[in-house]
């Protein structure tokens, strides 16, 4: 190269198909001669397998009978707008590269509404985790059956707006998250963040 001149390059990370989900820490390195540069750390965000289920009427601060219960992925429950509903898979192309659930392609993108996400955690040992959840607007987790997140709030979605400190129990883990929309986006960002790695 010569003096100030710059190239640009890109490549794609392929996962291995058993990755657990997780955020896992990446970090490019160009060595030219003697001369090494770093490119920033980012995190590449391996995302829960979701089911999703939803829209229901319900709004924010109200109570559902889903709230917090394992739920039986066959059921049908009533929808908002009158008709059954059943739990579906979020295809790839529902989820941004950025990691956002697009929920209103899958549901309904307007009105108030409510919809449940849910997904197994798999933890080989019993270990400490951070949850970091954005959503438009207000959001509640929970995890294995306990509440360990709530916010009743009206906002735009944002990438980490909201952490809980966890504890994983080894084997799989339930999560299951509510998204109720009044005007915010009908969606949410997830993570699985690791405490010991500064990713508060």
């Amino acid at each position: 190269l010569a003096p100030g001149e710059e190239i640009e390059t890109s490549f794609n990370i392929v996962p291995p198909p058993n990755l657990a989900p997780g955020s896992y820490r990446a970090q490019g390195l160009c060595r030219i001669g003697n001369l090494t540069a770093k490119a920033p750390v980012v995190h590449l965000v391996r995302n829960p397998d979701w089911k999703i289920l939803g829209p229901l009427a319900v709004g924010i601060g109200q109570k559902h009978a889903l709230d917090g219960a394992l739920p039986n992925l066959t059921a049908r429950w009533p929808g908002r707008d009158g008709h059954d509903v059943l739990w579906q898979d979020v295809p790839q192309d529902a989820v941004g590269a950025d990691g956002w659930v697009d929920l209103g392609r899958l549901t309904a993108k307007e009105g108030t509404l409510t919809c449940y996400a849910y997904a197994t955690l798999p933890a080989p040992n019993a270990r400490r985790a951070l949850l970091k959840v954005g959503s438009g607007d207000a959001v509640t987790v929970w995890l294995n059956g306990q509440n360990v997140l709530q916010r009743n709030v009206y906002r735009n979605p944002e990438r980490d707006e909201d952490t809980a400190e966890v504890m994983l129990r080894g084997g799989v883990n339930t999560i299951l998250l509510r998204i109720t929309r009044s005007m915010g986006a009908n969606g949410f960002y997830f993570r699985v963040a690791d405490p010991d790695r500064n990713e508060r």
